[in-house]
């Protein structure tokens, strides 16, 4: 396994739809920030998943709603080399995939640039003392502030009741205006195109009588 992850990190730095952040760092690579709608050569929309794993949500909502760029940002290259990979085939044309650490994200992005951002089952770190790595705590939120134009949304899609709780206290807390709350997608929600995506994760968390639930917010 330790080789294949080996060779897959080398393979996906020769990718067309992939970028690195360690391209930026070094200097190689002009810094993309402000630049993004150049880099996909159109000036449509920009919608990020971030933590986007393989990269299954981020390529479904491309095919569903055309017309919008779509940037999975991860920081496991095993997991974008599948993505990038998968996208390839489908001739995903709007869809990009970033490999950078989420809490330094905004490196890389020019104050409101994104147009939306999609949480999609992140770790939900339960445990009260790791809080502050939740992607939704008030570190984060700033980021996203920063991030998203004045009226984008960002989306959260998770099985979990604690970090579901915490997401809305947060949010109250700050005073950002909650958009939608679905408590149970499947049940609420059944017919919703953009909702109803699954993945691999989401089935397995379903398999287990899970209910998914689902909230936006804007600031």
């Amino acid at each position: 396994m330790a080789k294949k992850k080996r060779e897959r990190w080398t393979e996906i730095r020769s990718m067309d739809n992939v970028l690195e952040f360690t391209d930026f760092v070094s200097g190689n690579i002009e810094n993309p920030s402000g630049r993004w709608h150049e880099i996909f050569g159109n000036d449509d929309p920009l919608v990020l998943e971030l933590g986007c794993g393989r990269g299954d949500y981020t390529i479904k909502l491309s095919n569903q709603f055309p017309g919008k760029n779509y940037l999975g940002v991860d920081i496991k290259a095993d997991r974008l080399w599948r993505g990038a990979r998968k996208a390839a085939r489908e001739d995903a044309g709007q869809v990009l995939f970033f490999r950078a650490r989420i809490e330094e994200v905004d490196q890389y992005f020019d104050e409101n640039e994104a147009d939306e951002i999609w949480i999609t089952f992140p770790d939900p770190y339960p445990k009260r003392r790791h809080a502050k790595r939740r992607l939704t705590s008030p570190f984060f939120l700033q980021m996203y502030k920063r991030l998203l134009k004045p009226d984008g949304l960002v989306h959260l899609k998770t099985d979990c009741d604690i970090l579901f709780r915490y997401t809305l206290d947060v949010l109250g807390k700050e005073q950002i205006q909650v958009v939608r709350v679905v408590a149970d997608i499947y049940e609420e929600a059944p017919g919703d195109p953009e909702l109803t995506i699954s993945t691999r994760f989401e089935e397995i968390h379903r398999g287990k009588g899970k209910p998914i639930k689902y909230l936006s917010f804007s600031f």
